[in-house]
């Protein structure tokens, strides 16, 4: 009893605002002048190592990239 109960609150299926993601305190964000987003791509191979016969867990694949992607986001000017 140390904390007040809590509710879930879904939103109202009449209201199509409700579904909409939105940030309403934009002054307490931090400036930033661009970012970065990355995307990995790989695939999984089955690994050839030979496990510990004791152990818990055991390799069955290896994740190998195959490719990758960097997308700069940004107001400035290029």
């Amino acid at each position: 009893m140390q904390h007040v109960p809590q509710q879930v609150v879904y939103p109202d299926h009449q209201n199509s605002d409700g579904f909409k993601l939105k940030f309403d305190y934009h002054d307490k964000q931090h400036a930033l002048k661009f970012f970065l987003v990355g995307d990995f791509e790989r695939f999984l191979e089955p690994s050839d190592e030979d496990c510990d016969p004791d152990a818990k867990t055991r390799i069955i694949d290896e994740h190998k990239i195959s490719g990758f992607c960097c997308h700069r986001v940004t107001d400035l000017l290029q």
